[in-house]
């Protein structure tokens, strides 16, 4: 449950707003960066240090990464036809 935080600031002339999302790892409390990535783009939680894979994935393992690979919200996206690959890497 995301808990709402007092800011030291005086914010009164202007409106913030802030959003708050928990992407904790399936094996850890604080997670990093690919973990992240991976449960904000796919929906699906990992462990530490694993992008693109879900849970069943082993460390080290490279023949559980095919079965263990998720789809993301660019896959979805090229999917639906609504954006190409090509389009995707110019917006980079």
């Amino acid at each position: 449950m995301v808990t709402p935080h007092k800011l030291p600031y005086n914010f009164h002339h202007h409106r913030v707003v802030f959003s708050c999302w928990q992407t904790y790892c399936t094996d850890m409390m604080v997670t990093d960066s690919a973990a992240s990535a991976t449960a904000y783009h796919s929906g699906v939680k990992t462990k530490y240090e694993a992008i693109g894979v879900d849970d069943t994935v082993v460390r080290k393992d490279c023949s559980t990464v095919e079965a263990a690979k998720v789809s993301s919200t660019l896959d979805w996206s090229l999917d639906a036809g609504e954006l190409s690959l090509a389009g995707w890497c110019a917006l980079l």
